[in-house]
């Protein structure tokens, strides 16, 4: 995706001020028992060729998903 593709979506959101959710998925995409709700963002500048968007897992995250492994 090109960095003007995502500025583009982003601008055609009506509420400015709403949350944004980033949502990944291990396995099914359809399955919602593997959803995972990334907390952590962070833009890397790479340079003139590409940029990184960085989407992670907060350590407290990261302990309710063991929890929930654990219960299954």
């Amino acid at each position: 995706m090109k960095v003007k593709d995502l500025i583009k979506q982003l601008e055609s959101v009506k509420n400015l001020d709403a949350e944004i959710t980033l949502l990944g998925n291990v396995g099914h995409p359809e399955d919602e028992e593997t959803d995972l709700y990334f907390d952590i963002v962070e833009v890397w500048d790479d340079g003139d060729e590409s940029i990184t968007l960085f989407v992670g897992l907060s350590d407290e995250t990261l302990e309710e998903i063991s929890k929930q492994q654990k219960e299954i």
